[in-house]
């Protein structure tokens, strides 16, 4: 007896109904469908229920031809888009890039000069880029042998600069390195991405103090923005055995099969949980329009955070310290500069926000009498980039994007500016 046509129509609903009772087995798998989150157990919920759909419908050819047009639809579709994603493959935005099978996704994020684990390396928690790595869409960044944003490792230098991803600065073409080079002081740069004073103490250590770089000044760039709660996270990944992958901690993908999927089925699998983190950062950052006086700029916003305490402060200030007592032993002086968080650094547009105003002023005088306090206790120079930003700000854009903090080429001519005071004209030496 030969197949009839009904039966070979049925054919499709029957692979897609194993195809979706694979996928729903494989999310149950992986973590279990009681220990699952809400979402992965709607993902589980829909993709069982799509399965249960096609087997009943490898029973009914009026529903199996449904089924067929449907499935040639939705592979059309995924086909064009497929075509479409790989077309504008240099237009697609980070947010999209981040949903691709990791193949692709980490080369394409290594280019635009985001972090992946083939760009870095590291020991302990301390990491920074691959030596030789080009960052194919900021070709002005050069990285030395030690994987930081200088043209080469100096045997002595003027200034040492630690901090994170504002001192790195990789988003302008001339960081403060390279503007205090042009005023003819000589600085080395160790600022990274995601650092906290902890990974500044153990670069400034490693790179400069063992093999013995001199150098006459070092420049601790604390950010507002994060290093408290970075060196809270250090000492936590410490406390259990972990590593720079452990600190980091990057997503991997949803996609919960081995072989590398279409671009299209990647995105798809990773959708709601995307979905579900931008509404997540919709409920914690709200829209603002701030008053300034270039006019109204409407950026994302900011709650405001609990204040911080002495035990929150503590990794911090210690590791700060600890940074005093390698310059002392080396014969430098220390100057600890703040660099705001956005709140601090739109303080003046918030006056129609009288909360976030408050715990923004608050956070800002509280940070700072802290790190004044100890930079007189180790015996270093205090400089607060806060004033000049926050003047600036209120005439042009000082930061990469708006309501965001990394500085823009002028907000870091405005932080070499605010320092050279405190570095000295190398001329009056």
């Amino acid at each position: 007896m030969g197949i009839t046509s009904s039966q070979l129509a049925a054919v499709p609903s029957v692979i897609a109904a194993l195809a979706f009772t694979v996928v729903a087995v494989a999310l149950v798998s992986d973590t279990g469908f009681g220990d699952a989150s809400s979402l992965r157990r709607t993902g589980i919920a829909l993709t069982t229920l799509a399965a249960a759909w096609f087997s009943v419908a490898g029973f009914s050819p009026r529903l199996a031809r449904f089924n067929n047009v449907a499935l040639v639809n939705v592979l059309l579709t995924l086909l064009g888009a497929e075509l479409l994603l790989r077309f504008m493959v240099d237009r697609l935005p980070v947010s999209v890039v981040q949903m691709l099978p990791a193949a692709t996704r980490s080369p394409m994020l290594r280019d635009r000069g985001l972090f992946t684990v083939d760009a870095l390396q590291g020991s302990g928690q301390l990491f920074s880029w691959r030596p030789g790595l080009v960052i194919a869409g900021q070709k002005w960044v050069t990285i030395d042998r030690n994987g930081y944003r200088n043209a080469s490792v100096p045997t002595a230098t003027d200034v040492v600069l630690l901090g994170d991803s504002v001192t790195l600065a990789q988003f302008v073409r001339q960081d403060m390195a390279s503007l205090l080079q042009q005023r003819g002081i000589p600085t080395l740069n160790l600022g990274f991405s995601a650092y906290g004073p902890n990974q500044e103490r153990d670069a400034y250590r490693k790179y400069v103090i063992e093999p013995q770089i001199a150098h006459r000044l070092v420049v601790v760039n604390f950010c507002g923005c994060n290093d408290v709660e970075n060196a809270q996270v250090y000492r936590e990944v410490a406390a259990r055995g972990g590593t720079w992958t452990d600190y980091l901690a990057s997503e991997g993908t949803a996609f919960p099969f081995a072989f590398t999927p279409p671009w299209t089925v990647s995105i798809l699998f990773n959708m709601p949980s995307a979905l579900k983190r931008a509404w997540q950062y919709r409920q914690t950052h709200p829209p603002l329009a701030l008053t300034l006086r270039r006019g109204t700029v409407h950026v994302t916003g900011w709650l405001p955070r609990r204040p911080l305490g002495d035990a929150d402060w503590e990794p911090a200030l210690a590791a700060v310290a600890d940074i005093a007592t390698l310059a002392r032993s080396a014969g430098a002086r220390l100057i600890i500069a703040y660099y705001p968080d956005s709140a601090a650094l739109y303080l003046d547009g918030l006056a129609r926000y009288p909360v976030l105003h408050h715990a923004a002023a608050r956070d800002w005088s509280d940070a700072t009498t802290r790190l004044r306090r100890l930079a007189d206790d180790v015996g270093a120079r205090f400089l607060d980039y806060t004033p000049d930003l926050q003047r600036a700000i209120g005439d042009r854009a000082v930061v990469t994007t708006e309501g965001d903090y990394h500085p823009n080429q002028e907000g870091v001519q405005i932080m070499v500016e605010a320092l050279l005071p405190l570095v000295g004209d190398p001329a009056s030496r």
